[in-house]
């Protein structure tokens, strides 16, 4: 053994600090952070695809009316004439 006093902080292994994040969870939260938008955006696609559906009903029921409208101008029109 040497008489030379020994330095107790190179022995230890050097940790990085807390504050800093590794590169593993800088793209962790990365992939957390896309998962959440993709959930989203499904989300909103299928209240667009519901609120299509419900519009292509109005639309289909609209249509039906008119025609039923134009049926009953039909017979007025028929028994006017007569």
């Amino acid at each position: 053994m040497s008489d030379e006093p020994q330095n107790d902080t190179s022995s230890a292994p050097a940790e990085p600090p807390a504050a800093a994040p590794s590169e593993r969870d800088v793209v962790l939260e990365q992939y957390r952070a896309k998962i959440r938008e993709h959930r989203e955006t499904e989300a909103r696609l299928k209240k667009m695809r519901d609120d299509s559906r419900d519009l292509v009903k109005r639309y289909q029921k609209t249509e039906d009316d008119l025609t039923a409208l134009q049926s009953v101008g039909q017979i007025i029109g028929d028994v006017l004439k007569r």
